[in-house]
């Protein structure tokens, strides 16, 4: 008998206890208090809710948001503040503008194509070259939320609405294309080439200068190399042959098979950036990698990653 009663004794004194917290509650009128994002509305660091501000009150909020990133073993520091008001019983208008970012960059030297763990860019701030950094003003968030159920109209969850717009304040001026370029594959090679002109293309206008980091693929017959495993990955064919040949021989082995992946030689990468309108305002060549003697049966004579800063051709 003794063994039960204490477990039942206490089952019966949290039941006890959470019925008194319940019907404190209850008979309480006020609601716990609530957050902003960094964006501004009412939720948790990154994470809105679904509630809202009271009908005319309103927040503000200072954050400091930190993020680490292996590259370069960099420290990056986001300076947020935040505003919002209730309007009515159901919406909330917020915002947020991001005041400063200030970048720590550990690794040395600055730039090291030979350590891919910690010594290449960074594809947000490709031009993070010294030990600190300043970033200057940011970009300006305007959003609004709706509130359908609500915890405080005693409905069992809250649920919202939320929508937010991005007012290009920042002084951000340089895109980053990082191993990016020859993922964007078409059916063939001339859509897989304008797939890769429209990337480029898209930033006319919108970006001061692009930077692009990609594999270079020299071959011992000019331009040989980079189009033939673009046909071996972009056919089911003769990727089924390939991943068969790769079981035996590791050093065949591709994670692209029956996907696609368009690597291309130093000037075939030149000759499309003039295509997309740019032009080649600095360039840096990264160091030969190992080839294995197995691919060397694909006439690769180098494969390395160089990087290329572009600005667009002014209109004649």
């Amino acid at each position: 008998m003794r063994r039960f009663l204490a477990p039942a004794s206490l089952a019966a004194c949290i039941w006890l206890a959470a019925s008194g917290v319940a019907t404190a509650q209850d008979s309480d009128a006020e609601t716990r208090p609530g957050s902003t994002t960094w964006f501004g509305d009412t939720g948790l660091w990154f994470v809105p809710t679904g509630e809202i501000l009271p009908s005319g009150t309103w927040s503000i909020s200072g954050y400091r948001a930190n993020i680490d990133r292996a590259q370069g073993v960099t420290d990056i520091s986001h300076f947020i503040g935040t505003v919002g008001v209730g309007i009515g019983d159901r919406v909330e208008v917020f915002g947020s503008v991001r005041a400063d970012t200030r970048f720590k960059r550990v690794g040395r030297p600055l730039f090291d194509p030979t350590n891919p763990d910690n010594g290449g860019v960074l594809n947000e701030y490709p031009f993070i070259a010294k030990f600190w950094n300043d970033d200057g003003l940011g970009d300006v968030i305007i959003g609004a939320k709706f509130n359908i159920t609500s915890e405080h109209r005693q409905q069992p969850a809250a649920l919202a609405v939320r929508a937010a717009v991005k007012v290009p304040t920042g002084d951000e001026d340089v895109v980053c294309f990082n191993l990016i370029l020859h993922h964007l594959v078409g059916k063939n090679e001339a859509e897989t080439r304008r797939l890769q002109i429209q990337a480029l293309k898209a930033w006319h206008g919108k970006a001061r200068r692009v930077f692009v980091n990609e594999y270079i693929y020299q071959s011992f017959v000019p331009h040989l190399s980079g189009r033939w495993i673009f046909e071996i990955t972009s056919s089911s064919l003769l990727s089924a042959v390939g991943s068969a040949i790769g079981k035996v021989v590791p050093a065949l082995r591709a994670n692209t098979f029956g996907v696609g992946v368009r690597f291309r030689s130093n000037e075939q990468w030149r000759e499309l950036f003039a295509e997309a309108g740019y032009k080649v305002v600095g360039h840096a060549e990264g160091k030969p990698e190992p080839i294995s003697p197995p691919l060397r049966g694909l006439l690769i004579k180098t494969i390395r990653r160089d990087s290329y800063l572009l600005e667009p051709i002014p209109a004649a």
